[in-house]
């Protein structure tokens, strides 16, 4: 929690360094400005320093603290602020950023801005990224993709996709609108095995080739994409790669390591790299460094770019705390699903899924649970079997969230379908942070509600 507090009191100094300059200068340039609200905002830093340091551990109390702590500061931020800065003012002023006055480039906040670089930065030593390598930061894990495609569109050959397993079913339609404009020919499998991918791609190579190394589906599923690019580094191949990364944590080495393979890789940074807060959407690109302009210019003219409310909120928290985190989460899940497959009855009744023999770094944090009989495979069954959870949840004071999405402090379950490729719909165990639930194995409380689970 120290390096939290410290994260956030840098932060406040910053904030109250730009106010204080910002001040001096509307004295200096007559500019009429309420002097009310600067105190205002002083009184305002002061309580957020004062609760900044009252935060003793992370609990579900202390998140909602820092939630407060980073919107407040970005509120103080955002009154001064102008997304279209002026370059020099006289009598009045368009300005808070000081540093922007007389700049040669456009003061348009979706061309760049100052604490997205420093996001970038972050992302970047935390990925590990090569120098020849570098990503940009977008408003959502979608923008991402879209300037990816955009840039396909631009720059090279669509005229063969493949998709040899599950991709995210938002980035599936996408590309089907992309064949259906241009009549690229889709060659798509569902389920195949690394060599067979190895295989299909030296004998087609294809123009482009989406590959995500672990699915969002009801029975999770992983390809090796270490052991494929290493087998395609040594053969005459020109496609395109692009992989979602979302789901593995930082492991994304197969992506830079083999230079003779063209890769692009995109992940949604609105959970993990948000410290689970849930408080903007965010997405990354990552890229070698040749394509930096083009993607760049296509986040600006898409106006695709993170904008400075959102960015002044993101928890760029020590590298070491964010993968203790997933580490946290990793070992949560673990002994869900390890708990749950070593019991005879809910093996007889439920198919429980989870990369625990995992190809990468980071096992996740999320197991499914199916029905093994696939007509009880039902949205009304899951409900059913959530309300039971939810119940169980109520009477042991365990905190349980129902709703869509994953990766949150607390532990989230939903009835999910992966709305594209007729998977069945399945129930979805989004772990919390295991050191917030006081010694309740979460194991105790599915067992239960599975228990009790009739048809």
């Amino acid at each position: 929690m120290q390096e939290i507090q410290t994260y956030l009191l840098n932060l406040s100094h910053t904030i109250e360094y730009l106010l204080d300059e910002y001040s001096k200068y509307s004295r200096q340039k007559n500019i009429s400005i309420d002097s009310s609200l600067f105190s205002s905002f002083k009184r305002d830093l002061i309580e957020i320093k004062d609760r900044i340091g009252s935060l003793k551990v992370f609990d579900f109390s202390s998140e909602m603290s820092i939630r407060y702590c980073l919107s407040r500061l970005a509120c103080i931020y955002w009154s001064f602020s102008w997304r279209s800065s002026s370059y020099s003012e006289e009598w009045h002023s368009n300005i808070f950023q000081l540093s922007l006055l007389d700049e040669s480039k456009v003061n348009y906040s979706r061309y760049e801005h100052f604490f997205l670089n420093g996001i970038e930065g972050y992302i970047s030593t935390l990925y590990n990224l090569p120098e020849t390598h570098g990503c940009i930061i977008t408003n959502s894990w979608m923008s991402a993709f879209d300037i990816i495609l955009q840039f396909l569109l631009w720059k090279w050959e669509l005229a063969t996709i493949f998709i040899p397993s599950y991709i995210y079913f938002e980035s599936h339609q996408q590309i089907e609108n992309i064949a259906h404009s241009t009549g690229s020919k889709i060659k798509e499998w569902k389920n195949m095995t690394e060599d067979d991918i190895i295989e299909y791609i030296i004998l087609n190579n294809p123009d482009v080739v989406f590959i995500d190394p672990r699915t969002n589906t009801g029975i999770i599923r992983e390809l090796d994409l270490e052991y494929i690019f290493s087998q395609l580094s040594h053969e005459n191949i020109t496609s395109k790669f692009v992989v979602d990364v979302t789901m593995i944590g930082t492991d994304i080495g197969f992506s830079y390591k083999y230079p003779s393979l063209d890769t692009i890789v995109y992940l949604s940074g609105s959970k993990y790299l948000w410290f689970w807060l849930d408080m903007n959407m965010m997405g990354v690109v990552i890229f070698n460094k040749k394509e930096e302009a083009a993607l760049v210019l296509i986040r600006r003219n898409t106006g695709s770019i993170l904008y400075e409310q959102a960015s002044i909120m993101f928890p760029a928290f020590w590298i070491d705390i964010y993968l203790q985190r997933l580490k946290s989460l990793e070992k949560s899940a673990t002994e869900l699903y390890l708990n749950l497959i070593w019991d005879q009855e809910i093996v007889e009744k439920y198919i429980v899924s989870y990369p625990n023999d995992s190809h990468y770094d980071f096992h996740w944090g999320i197991v499914t649970i199916n029905f093994r009989e696939k007509w009880l495979r039902t949205k009304e069954n899951y409900k059913k079997l959530i309300g039971i959870l939810l119940s169980n949840a109520s009477t042991s004071s365990y905190p349980l969230v129902h709703g869509v999405s994953f990766w949150f402090s607390t532990t989230r379950v939903s009835a999910s379908d992966v709305m594209s490729h007729e998977e069945d719909v399945f129930l979805r165990v989004s772990c919390g942070i295991q050191e917030f639930y006081e010694n309740k194995p979460l194991s105790l409380l599915f067992k239960q509600s599975l228990y009790e689970f009739k048809y």
